[in-house]
């Protein structure tokens, strides 16, 4: 090939990291021919060799930067939605509304939860013990969807649907709260939606 630098997509940054702290972590696997720092939580790494890339994706893919704060390490070709995602975040970003989440479980722990199945960007307390959980993408929310939607969280059944932003959140609540007696109808509910979709 005869692509010059290699691109590694970092995701998970907390606000403090400074484009210098990217570039010490990085730098012991290889020579950075540029970090770029994105406003998201985001950055990209530019190495000369993509045998430095690798290295660093093997590495540093779920390290902590900071306590709690695992990171997510790509390359760029596979990260390129992700990307693409992070820089449209309030539109593009997948945010998922959680209903039943026990008062004892805390958004950290929610969090914890759902980061397995991609970057969890913010968990937001709403009322009656739902929360609004911001993937950096779509497709890692689907996943979170499929995975979680009707699973059993200290004794409560947690109920998982897409939302499309906080205007229409309420609006959703409000009616997820009709119907929150027949839980397995609202599974059959979501399952024809993604079908449909």
């Amino acid at each position: 090939s005869t692509q010059s630098t290699w691109g590694v997509y970092v995701g998970g940054l907390p606000h403090t990291a400074s484009e210098g702290s990217v570039r010490d972590i990085f730098s012991a696997h290889g020579p950075i021919t540029e970090v770029q720092l994105k406003e998201n939580g985001y950055a990209i790494v530019m190495f000369e060799t993509e045998a430095s890339a690798l290295s660093a994706i093997e590495s540093l893919n779920g390290h902590e930067y900071q306590e709690g704060c695992p990171l997510k390490v790509e390359h760029t070709r596979a990260a390129k939605s992700s990307a693409a995602v992070d820089g449209q975040q309030s539109k593009r970003c997948g945010r998922l509304f959680v209903k039943n989440v026990p008062k004892t479980v805390t958004p950290l722990a929610l969090e914890g939860l759902f980061s397995q199945f991609g970057w969890v960007m913010e968990v937001q307390p709403r009322p009656k013990g739902a929360h609004v959980v911001v993937f950096s993408n779509e497709s890692s929310s689907e996943i979170a969807l499929r995975n979680l939607d009707g699973y059993n969280l200290n004794g409560s059944i947690l109920h998982v649907a897409r939302t499309k932003g906080s205007a229409r959140l309420d609006g959703e609540g409000s009616v997820d709260t009709r119907k929150e007696e027949p839980l397995k109808d609202d599974d059959g509910h979501s399952d024809q939606t993604k079908s449909e979709r």
